[in-house]
């Protein structure tokens, strides 16, 4: 009987200490959580997210961004044309999609130079057309003698990307280049 009195009283002993850690734990918690809240809110802004500061400066900015955007685009220049004192010429690139396929597709490449406005210039007029076209697949097409009665045009199977066509025209010992982007989806 002894005996079981020594071992209950150990028992009381062990929960005792299990219940002091416990409480020490729970504590030490609670002081912690607190800790954390205080560090949350001298870290948090003052101002709030998207305030109304915030968002003032930030309106601000994107209109200065498009005013100085719009400034800078009418800067460049925006045609190809070749101004000489006798004839003006501006030529179009036209690409289409003949066939699509599921990788690549058909495209047919056209150009049409006009000077002084009329298509294909007079009668007699000819013109010497360098077609260069990088991207995926590179490639270089050159027609010459082109006229009204022997137009630029072409087809190519191309397969999907990016592409930048260069053209070239010479016409009267006069070069005009032309570029442009082509996207194959």
């Amino acid at each position: 009987m002894n005996q079981l009195l020594f071992n209950s009283d150990l028992i009381i002993v062990i929960l005792a200490i299990a219940g002091v850690v416990v409480l020490a734990l729970i504590v030490a918690l609670v002081v912690q959580s607190r800790r954390v809240r205080d560090l949350q809110e001298i870290v948090r802004p003052k101002y709030g997210f998207l305030g109304k500061p915030i968002m003032a400066m930030a309106i601000f900015g994107g209109l200065l961004g498009a005013v100085l955007l719009t400034y800078n685009a009418t800067l460049r220049p925006v045609d190809n044309v070749i101004v000489n004192a006798d004839k003006n010429l501006v030529t179009v690139v036209n690409t289409r999609v003949v066939t699509k396929l599921q990788n690549e597709s058909l495209i047919e490449f056209k150009t049409l130079p006009s000077v002084d406005e009329v298509e294909w210039g007079v009668s007699g007029d000819e013109f010497d057309i360098y077609w260069t076209v990088t991207g995926p697949v590179s490639f270089r097409q050159i027609e010459l003698a082109r006229s009204r009665e022997l137009v630029s045009k072409f087809s190519k199977t191309l397969p999907k990307g990016r592409y930048e066509i260069v053209l070239e025209v010479f016409f009267a010992d006069r070069r005009f280049e032309k570029k442009q982007i082509l996207l194959v989806e």
